[in-house]
Order: C-alpha cells, then sequence, then structure tokens
C-alpha cells in the first residue's frame, strides 16, 4: 500500500517533510520515471471519488459550451460593439477587451467606459470585493463574465430569492426592480462586460 495511506490512519497532517521522505523511496523504485510524479499519481488515485451526477453534467456541459464558443469566435470592433444578450460569445469580447487593464490601485469596483449613449452604458468591470445589495429602476443591468467567479443572490417581486453562480462566458441579465448583490467565489478579482440598458421614462 502507498506509503501516505498509512500515515493519513495514524495522522491527518503531510509535512513538506513527509512528501520528501516518500519521493525519494518513490525514485529507487521508478528510477525510469518522476518520482514525485508517481507518487503524486499513486496518492490521487488512492483518494480518488465518484463525482456526484450533477456536477459531472455540469462540468461536461461547460466543456461544450467552450468548444462551441471557441468555434464560433469573430472579432468585435472596440468603437462599434454590438449589445449584450445571451447570446454573446465571451471569447469575443474578451480578444477585443484584452488590451484595456484597470489601474494597479482600485478600490472595489473599478469601471472603464466602452460606450455613453442614451441607449446603454457600456464598462469592462473589476471586482475586487463583495457588492453590496442594490436595484435599478431604470435600467435592465446584465453582464457577461470574463475572468474570476462570483455568485449572485437575486430577489424577485414576491421576495423570493435564486442564487446564481457565475464563471467566465457566464451571462446574467437582471429584471428592472429586483434587489442584487455579489458575493466574490474566487481569489482573482472579477471581470466582466458590464450593460446597463436604459429605460425611457
Amino acid at each position: 500500500m502507498f506509503k501516505p495511506l498509512n500515515y493519513l490512519k495514524k495522522s491527518p497532517e503531510i509535512f513538506n517533510d513527509h512528501f520528501t521522505e516518500w519521493f525519494d523511496e518513490e525514485s529507487s523504485m521508478h528510477e525510469q520515471s518522476d518520482p514525485s510524479e508517481e507518487a503524486m499519481i499513486r496518492f490521487a488515485k488512492a483518494h480518488a471519488i465518484t463525482p456526484p451526477q450533477k456536477i459531472k453534467e455540469s462540468i461536461l456541459q461547460k466543456i461544450i459550451e467552450l468548444q462551441i464558443a471557441e468555434n464560433n469566435r469573430q472579432s468585435l470592433h472596440i468603437d462599434n460593439l454590438p449589445l449584450l444578450d445571451a447570446t454573446s460569445n465571451w471569447l469575443n469580447w474578451q480578444a477585443c477587451v484584452q488590451h484595456i487593464s484597470p489601474p494597479d490601485e482600485y478600490e472595489g469596483v473599478y469601471l472603464h467606459t466602452l460606450e455613453n449613449s442614451p441607449q446603454r452604458d457600456l464598462f469592462i468591470a473589476w471586482v475586487k470585493n463583495n457588492v453590496e445589495e442594490e436595484v435599478h429602476l431604470d435600467l435592465v443591468e446584465s453582464f457577461i463574465m470574463l475572468e474570476g467567479s462570483c455568485e449572485c443572490s437575486i430577489r424577485d417581486t414576491s421576495g423570493k430569492t435564486r442564487s446564481i453562480r457565475l464563471s467566465a462566458g457566464d451571462y446574467l441579465e437582471i429584471p428592472v426592480g429586483e434587489p442584487h448583490d455579489m458575493i466574490l467565489t474566487s481569489l482573482q478579482p472579477v471581470k466582466a462586460i458590464l450593460q446597463w440598458h436604459k429605460i425611457r421614462a
């Protein structure tokens, strides 16, 4: 049996010295291969679990969506950007704005304006702190994720709250008048294309 398993029966803690010892032993046993790789593979196999079907399906769906987005890439022009909607290809947007960066230091949220017109405001948004609950009564807010991950809670007019987890490639539209917030779930800031589609009074 692989030595880490014997050790874990006695103690749940593993330190660098333990791995160094195991790798040295593996090296003498597998001279033709990378001992650290062999040790980690055996350790991973010994602790492998079958993921829940829902998670497996979610991962496979994400892979399919990425392949579709990759196969349908088009160039966007920074001076004539299309409306953001559920059919928007996040890879097109990512490529279009990749040369634009936020300042080295900013607090909470930084918005870089891409368009300001009577119909809409369009931004690149960088978010590195949670966003407290807000509500818009005169615009439809939508965004497509480019980097990072977050969870948004949205409360409808009946008071029911739904939570939506988002990562790169995901699109979300928030109906007028529905309070919402954002909680970061990634170590890196969220980067997204943010659209405020204005509603005529």
